[in-house]
């Protein structure tokens, strides 16, 4: 994935592995849903997240959430907001 896609998907697996609403994965981003929009449908396209219902973004792959968060520890989205701004 791209780094854009992970902070995507580093997003999502905020929100569990329970689907996660698109808009709170572009909130916690600090991105609106529109910009974040297409970086979700790459996430989709690459077979890593699918949509459940209209609205809601999860994982393809069980677990998928925890691995995320241990791979990328150090990474809120929070910081990447930040660092844009900066």
């Amino acid at each position: 994935m791209t780094d854009r896609q992970q902070q995507y998907a580093r997003a999502m697996a905020e929100f569990g592995s329970n689907p996660a609403n698109s808009t709170d994965v572009a909130n916690l981003l600090g991105i609106t849903v529109k910009k974040a929009a297409p970086v979700r449908d790459e996430v989709i396209k690459k077979g890593m997240a699918y949509s459940p219902k209209r609205g809601l973004v999860a994982f393809t792959v069980p677990k998928f959430d925890e691995y995320m968060k241990r791979a990328m520890p150090g990474l809120k989205p929070s910081e990447k907001k930040e660092n844009q701004n900066g």
